[in-house]
């Protein structure tokens, strides 16, 4: 996961979800009809968490 646009935005499905674009690559598995996206804020870090998205590094 990275921060701003993609180099090749060809490659991913951009998704505007409340004021925040995210960019998915085209080859993710979705496993669920329903994504959901939280970012979780502490003190200056911010954590976004993926549920309904098999991802493997």
């Amino acid at each position: 996961m990275s921060e701003g646009e993609p180099q090749d935005s060809s490659k991913f499905n951009k998704f505007d979800v409340d004021g925040i674009t995210v960019y998915f690559n085209r080859n993710i598995v979705f496993n669920k009809e329903t994504v959901k996206l939280d970012i979780r804020r502490y003190l200056f870090t911010h954590e976004i968490f993926v549920e309904g998205v098999d991802i493997a590094y």
